[in-house]
């Protein structure tokens, strides 16, 4: 923290120059980088803090910076950071405008406090979600500083959903989200590593080691998503309006007519009515492998049907 301290006081002097908006850049990212070292530092002090040894050396008290009374609604600093996205900084400039005099170390204090009392709260969410007999699971790339390049680098935002109010009124829908630097196979397998039933989610490769039989503590059945194959023949479809992408829809649309006769219905009728849909199915596949034996294997088509297919 000292290290970026320094660095930031150097940018901010060198305010001239053809250069100055470069550097104007740098030294935002290296505040932002500052907020998330200086929360996570207050986030382990909480933590620690009254589990002690008995047997421990004493150790002297540090040193805490001196602050003015706080006003009542400083609760808005967590909300104006993470619902209207204002780093810390500019936070502390705008409260500076209204004569209150607030650092931004103070308010990354609160930040990593807020952060240590919610942390129960995201675990009851996360065990609840993974308790569910189905998850809906999807991902998208985020945005983030990559601090002192100029640039911004890809992380991955993921999402588990439970969601069985369809066929259980008394389920509690929740959904618990969790960050990524990557998109490597090894970050849903971390996030799910307690999760077995059945797993709604696109073709992305990374998902297909939890489908092995012998995965602990039980297999992932693979839940493929008809919205993910129809978009693509959506696609198709708009480009060439004649292609054969047509009859897909209309395939798939009978699907969805079967699904909405029976969202409402008994367990029973819809196990009974889904062996409709799995003929329904059955036909699909043979329509699309036919068409994919007369299609050229670099056409849209062939690409949308191959990932149906998968």
């Amino acid at each position: 923290m000292e290290k970026f301290k320094v660095q930031l006081a150097r940018l901010r002097r060198m305010k001239f120059g053809q250069s100055s908006e470069r550097l104007a850049l740098q030294a935002d990212q290296l505040e932002l980088t500052l907020e998330d070292l200086e929360a996570e530092h207050a986030h382990a002090e909480c933590v620690i803090e009254g589990h002690v040894p008995d047997d421990a050396p004493a150790k002297a008290t540090p040193l805490k910076p001196r602050r003015a009374p706080l006003p009542d609604h400083l609760a808005h600093v967590i909300v104006s950071k993470f619902a209207d996205h204002l780093p810390l900084y500019r936070q502390s400039q705008i409260y500076a405008r209204e004569g209150v005099e607030i650092s931004r170390s103070t308010m990354a204090d609160c930040r990593g406090q807020a952060s240590r009392l919610l942390q129960p709260l995201v675990a009851r969410i996360a065990d609840h979600v993974m308790a569910s007999v189905k998850l809906h699971a999807d991902d998208t790339p985020v945005p983030v500083l990559a601090p002192g390049t100029g640039k911004t680098a890809t992380g991955r935002l993921w999402v588990y959903l439970r969601d069985n109010r369809r066929w259980s009124h008394l389920d509690k829908s929740a959904a618990l989200f969790r960050y990524s630097p990557d998109r490597k196979g090894e970050r849903p397998r971390e996030h799910l590593k307690t999760f077995a039933g059945f797993l709604q989610a696109d073709a992305y490769a990374g998902f297909e080691r939890l489908y092995v039989s012998d995965r602990k503590p039980a297999p992932i059945m693979p839940v493929a998503c008809w919205a993910h194959a129809r978009r693509k023949l959506n696609d198709v479809y708009k480009a060439a309006p004649n292609s054969a992408a047509l009859e897909g829809l209309q395939r798939i649309g009978e699907l969805y007519d079967v699904k909405r006769q029976i969202v409402r219905e008994p367990a029973d009728f819809r196990r009974k009515a889904r062996k409709l849909s799995k003929l329904k199915v059955l036909d699909f596949f043979a329509w699309a492998d036919d068409v994919l034996s007369k299609t050229s294997v670099r056409s849209p088509l062939a690409e949308a049907l191959r990932y149906t297919c998968w």
